[in-house]
């Protein structure tokens, strides 16, 4: 599921966010060629709330899913903001 929202602060400023679901990005993660292209379109990187990322660590099930996982989500985690780049299997 994908979440898009616009938000006004004092109706000046619009800033459009995509919030990725935890469906989205396992069809990402498996190399879903629709999934890739849709995300390729985007031109502002996607927002991944902690929730999704902690289901696609406990839905890891061997050492080289955690490894793939801890790959597509790296730049959230290591920036301190949920958002997303995507390496392409």
């Amino acid at each position: 599921m994908l979440a898009y929202c616009e938000v006004w602060p004092n109706d000046v400023l619009q800033t459009n966010v995509y919030v990725l679901d935890t469906d989205i990005l396992i069809d990402i993660q498996r190399g879903h060629a629709s999934a890739l292209a849709w995300f390729t379109t985007l031109t502002e990187l996607p927002s991944v709330p902690g929730f999704v990322i902690m289901e696609l660590v406990q839905g890891a099930q061997n050492a080289q899913q955690m490894r793939q996982v801890l790959k597509l989500v790296a730049p959230s985690l290591l920036s301190g903001r949920p958002n997303l780049t995507v390496i392409v299997p």
